[in-house]
């Protein structure tokens, strides 16, 4: 999920973050656990097979299945704003995986665990809330970003 975070000055010292997603599907929500990692995915206008292998497998916000709200935004609190902060002045890439992918065990078989959130083409994108400050003190400032269709 890129964010195109050029409007956050370059030098911006990241000091919060949030990631909202629009979920408009949840299917057995059992033990899962959906979280939000870095990417270093190649191209900013498609998903493909192989950036699954770039991701850093480290959760910076996560959240369970059972606890979304379906047809209304959720809100992920990101731990790690460094992540956030590489991106400053650039394009800030993201991406969600499970609990399974984290540890890397396997899904019971014929589980089909998902959730459905609309992407950034639809009318309700992903939203990157940026609270940041400036060099020399300046006060803080905050940033909602989209993320790129």
């Amino acid at each position: 999920i890129p964010f195109d975070s050029s409007g956050v000055p370059a030098g911006a010292t990241v000091t919060a973050a949030t990631y909202e997603m629009y979920v408009t599907a949840v299917a057995n929500d059992n033990s899962y656990t959906a979280h939000l990692v870095q990417s270093t995915q190649a191209s900013l206008t498609e998903i493909v097979a192989d950036d699954y292998n770039n991701v850093t497998f480290t959760s910076i916000g996560s959240k369970t299945f059972a606890s979304y709200t379906l047809n209304e935004y959720n809100l992920l609190t990101i731990s790690d704003t460094t992540v956030v902060g590489k991106g400053v002045g650039g394009t800030t890439k993201l991406s969600m995986i499970t609990n399974r992918d984290l540890d890397n065990s396997a899904p019971p078989v014929g589980d089909g665990s998902s959730i459905t959130q609309q992407w950034s083409e639809a009318a309700n994108p992903p939203k990157l809330n940026v609270t940041y400050s400036l060099p020399g003190g300046s006060r803080i400032r905050q940033h909602s970003l989209l993320g790129l269709p």
